[in-house]
């Protein structure tokens, strides 16, 4: 009898773990099945996105590049000051110091404003930066866009100018304020800066001209390059000063519209556009290059990956280690 129910028992398990294995292979099929589907769709939609991109009026004409121009002419801009020692995001002195003594004459320069409403160099007063020294808690970690991890600080973590600027960024690196960049712009005159305003637009782009103005540095303003997001930032910041250039970053504006931004630029004599490389298809880079309105693609760290862009019209890259020495890889293609 006990043999019996023994044997019984075990016809149960075998079947149980028959139907559990059945039921895994079924799941299986399944989700290969249904991310086969979802993918040929994603493709199919990418495809169909590059041709969807909509009707130029007949009326607007391609821009015409002025001779000598830094769109033109100059192919990549120094992503927050550029990389230095292995580190990102730094906006520091010694960054953009790095910077130019390797080539490149366009710096992106992220701006952020002080708890006292002081302009100064900061991608963000959440990253940290390790200015202050503190140990802080591996729960309050992430991942950033490049992958890699990133401790974040409280939002509340904004410092006053005297604060800011006391404290060495990763410990060791001089952080900028607004005054050390015109500065450093004065004292290299062939130097473009993008200027990314992180809050309140028009109030930033206010502080930097009185303060240009205030020391001396008007003259610099003129090789300022103002990063805007939407159209009205635009209407806004030229009610502030008469910059002579700009550039649109497509990384949310008119992304579903690329016919309108066509026209938007060519109307306001806007000659770049910024985009994230994910978003960058052939249809879009096609129809831009087709008005001479030229690009800008973020965030390229290899020569490889600017070669891919490049072959699809692309003339320039955000990023953190390549300099304009690289760029004749880039055209060589190897």
């Amino acid at each position: 009898m006990d043999k019996i129910k023994k044997y019984r028992i075990a016809l149960i398990i075998q079947s149980i773990a028959m139907i559990a294995l059945l039921c895994f292979s079924v799941l299986l099929f399944f989700k290969d099945h249904v991310n086969d589907e979802t993918l040929s769709k994603a493709s199919k939609a990418q495809v169909q996105g590059s041709q969807n991109i909509g009707s130029v009026p007949e009326d607007i004409v391609p821009l015409e590049d002025e001779e000598g121009a830094w769109y033109s002419t100059l192919h990549f801009i120094s992503h927050s000051g550029g990389g230095i020692d292995g580190k990102l995001y730094s906006d520091s002195l010694e960054a953009w110091e790095h910077s130019y003594e390797e080539g490149n004459r366009i710096i992106d320069a992220d701006l952020n404003t002080t708890s006292d409403g002081h302009l100064v160099l900061a991608h963000s007063f959440k990253d940290n930066l390790e200015k202050n020294g503190n140990r802080l808690d591996p729960a309050d970690a992430e991942m950033n866009y490049f992958h890699l991890l990133e401790y974040k600080l409280p939002e509340s973590n904004i410092p006053d100018h005297k604060t800011f600027m006391s404290e060495p960024v990763y410990r060791k690196y001089t952080p900028m304020d607004v005054e050390a960049m015109l500065d450093f712009m004065a004292e290299h005159d062939d130097l473009y800066v993008v200027c990314d305003m992180k809050k309140d637009t028009e109030e930033g782009y206010r502080k930097l001209v009185e303060t240009a103005e205030n020391t001396g540095c008007s003259d610099v303003l003129s090789r300022v390059i103002v990063a805007f997001y939407d159209d009205k930032d635009f209407e806004k910041i030229k009610k502030v000063y008469p910059f002579k250039h700009y550039m649109i970053r497509r990384y949310g504006s008119r992304y579903d519209d690329p016919a309108g931004l066509v026209e938007f630029c060519v109307k306001n004599d806007i000659h770049c556009v910024g985009i994230q490389g994910d978003h960058i298809d052939n249809g879009f880079v096609g129809l831009l290059n087709k008005y001479n309105i030229h690009i800008a693609v973020a965030v390229v760290e290899h020569i490889s990956d600017m070669q891919y862009y490049h072959d699809m019209g692309v003339d320039m890259a955000v990023t953190d280690w390549l300099y304009e020495s690289d760029w004749k890889y880039v055209e060589e293609g190897k």
